[in-house]
């Protein structure tokens, strides 16, 4: 009995003491375990999720292209101090979805508002008159949607745009006859006509587009210059920046194709133009005109590699097409129709653009 007795205390004693083992090997693993949590966040800040009233929906293309990702950082901007926040619609995903299919996302999610590139088809038109009937205000930008039930604008107006590139054609026929034998009678001596290519892209509405080359053509054919010009146009698969960057290579390498005046639309196909004519050799040989002010597009008009640029104020579009959304959403007030100013750059007054840029990332 007594060694039986022995037995179970000597069972219940080391029953006991392998039950504080266990604790004390699950709080050391415990705490280390929160050591190397500490340790790998170590020169970090801690993550607060912040909540909002509102639930802004942005459905426009290329999302590396530098005007539209400032013109969401403004949108941004302006909804922080409205209790709101603007979500970039895809811009995580991998997968690559049409501006419709993206928009139809928007419309799925139930934001509280839509604003929205339209690419000119009747589906876009379609899809926004059903945002609208669901309830979800929707403020265009850049490109209207006639005939759809949109709440507001906010752009430019796309003939004035072609008038400013006309402009820029007509200087760069100057310089072309500067450069060129005339006869006494003082008819240019040229065998083919001087080429000018106006790049379209598959995102953007072709009405909008067409606007723009209608105000390039009047403005050269009213102009009276001797230099036959023939004006064509080009579309670029802007989905992705790899589409824009092979067409530009082969139509800038290729002698058949390569034109003397090339005019883009848009910030990503200005860059792809540039570094095209740069990698090829061709600087001098074809005259670039773009679109948008980000430092390098600035910094080519510096080079004279772009001749000129139009500057339309990104942060005005993203920052005034929030604030009518909000409006809209919170009061119904709208405003159908806003346009924001142009500006064209040269090499005469870009050092004004760098500076300008240039103090505003010191104060940002």
């Amino acid at each position: 009995m007594k060694d039986r007795k022995f037995s179970g205390r000597s069972l219940t004693v080391i029953s006991a003491a392998a039950v504080v083992v266990m604790v004390l090997i699950t709080a050391l693993s415990a705490f280390l375990f929160q050591r190397l949590i500490d340790k790998s966040l170590e020169g970090t800040e801690k993550t607060e999720i912040k909540y909002y009233s509102y639930h802004f929906a942005l459905v426009a293309p290329d999302y590396d292209d530098p005007f539209w990702v400032s013109v969401w950082n403004a949108a941004n901007e302006s909804a922080g101090g409205m209790d709101a926040y603007v979500e970039w619609v895809g811009r995580e995903l991998q997968e690559e979805f049409s501006l419709t299919e993206l928009m139809r996302a928007a419309i799925e999610a139930s934001v509280d508002g839509i604003l929205v590139k339209p690419d000119g088809s009747s589906e876009m038109n379609e899809l926004i008159n059903e945002a609208v009937e669901r309830g979800i205000p929707v403020i265009t930008m850049l490109s209207d949607a006639l005939g759809s039930e949109r709440q507001g604008f906010m752009g430019y107006n796309s003939y004035d745009l072609g008038l400013i590139y006309g402009e820029q054609v007509l200087k760069a026929i100057e310089e072309y006859e500067a450069q060129v034998l005339v006869e006494p009678q003082g008819a240019v001596l040229k065998n083919d006509p001087l080429k000018v290519t106006v790049l379209f892209d598959n995102e953007s509405a072709v009405n909008d587009q067409n606007i723009i080359l209608s105000g390039i053509v009047e403005t050269v054919e009213s102009s009276g210059s001797q230099t036959e010009t023939s004006i064509s146009i080009v579309t670029t698969d802007n989905r992705n920046v790899f589409g824009a960057e092979e067409a530009i290579r082969e139509l800038v390498v290729n002698p058949l194709s390569a034109p003397d005046v090339l005019i883009c639309l848009n910030s990503t196909n200005t860059l792809c133009a540039y570094q095209a004519v740069v990698d090829y050799n061709r600087v001098g040989s074809v005259v670039i005109l773009g679109y948008y002010d980000s430092e390098d597009i600035l910094g080519a008009v510096k080079k004279n590699i772009i001749q000129a640029t139009v500057s339309v104020d990104s942060s005005e579009i993203g920052s005034g097409a929030c604030v009518a959304l909000y409006e809209c959403v919170v009061s119904g007030r709208t405003n159908d129709y806003a346009v924001g100013s142009l500006n064209v750059i040269t090499s005469e007054n870009v050092d004004r653009y760098l500076s300008a840029n240039k103090k505003a990332e010191v104060n940002s």
